[in-house]
């Protein structure tokens, strides 16, 4: 009888599968940490926190049905214009899209969890995270330890760089009295994070050298700029909104 191969037999360049797959969950675990520690009061359920992971997981495959559908019809090559254009509507768009549609599904008006700015943060970060794990492990087994080591600093935090971003806005949308304010932090929490995601992709996917070295300083600029939305909206997640009342409760 043949036996059926176990994980820790898979080998991609001489490293073990155990330890590749430990190396491409490793960056999502340690980001969702951080970013569920800074929620100091007034703590998520950490089952709804599941759900929204395992949702953003299965938006593996809508994402990647619709990206084989654009890149088959459209007929990229390897021209910039044409780069731009698939990097920005052929993966931005699409990813987060399919991201911000199981956010705003799983966490929208009737979400009785939702009552603090902040909780926009992290409720995008797991959504986003679920998609990048599965993401990167795909890329990982397929790459071996070199990929899982690049990505582990590049692109699982760019997913929750854009998810911060998501998040940010969709939080404070979400508590803003004035209806145009509320639909213009709704809108900026997809287009942001597209405009992010498409400009990432577009460097990374140029082979152009210039292009390239401006990433470094990009992704850069990526990390200050997602450290500032958390710790801005870190501090005011003492403040908790009762949903029916409208009242808002200090929890410090």
């Amino acid at each position: 009888m043949n036996e059926i191969p176990h994980l820790y037999r898979w080998r991609v360049e001489g490293v073990d599968g155990m330890y590749l797959l430990a190396l491409a969950i490793a960056p999502s675990i340690a980001i969702l940490v951080f970013i569920y520690t800074k929620d100091k009061y007034d703590k998520e359920p950490l089952k709804f926190l599941l759900l929204l992971f395992g949702l953003g997981c299965l938006t593996v495959i809508p994402a990647c049905i619709l990206e084989l559908v654009i890149q088959g019809f459209a007929g990229f090559n390897e021209s910039l214009p044409s780069v731009l254009v698939e990097a920005f509507l052929g993966v931005a768009l699409i990813e987060e899209g399919v991201k911000y549609f199981v956010l705003r599904l799983a966490a929208g008006k009737r979400c009785r969890h939702f009552n603090q700015m902040y909780d926009g943060i992290v409720y995008a970060v797991y959504v986003s995270l679920g998609f990048a794990t599965v993401e990167n492990i795909l890329y990982v087994f397929q790459g071996g330890l070199t990929t899982g080591i690049m990505r582990a600093l590049t692109a699982v935090p760019c997913h929750a760089i854009t998810a911060v971003a998501m998040g940010y806005y969709l939080g404070i949308g979400r508590f803003r009295v004035d209806s145009r304010d509320r639909k213009k932090y709704m809108a900026l929490s997809f287009i942001v994070p597209v405009i992010l995601h498409g400009i990432y992709d577009f460097l990374v996917l140029s082979g152009n050298t210039i292009l390239i070295l401006i990433f470094i300083p990009f992704v850069i600029f990526m990390y200050i700029f997602a450290f500032k939305k958390i710790k801005r909206l870190a501090a005011h997640n003492h403040m908790v909104r009762d949903e029916e009342t409208g009242r808002i409760t200090d929890l410090s």
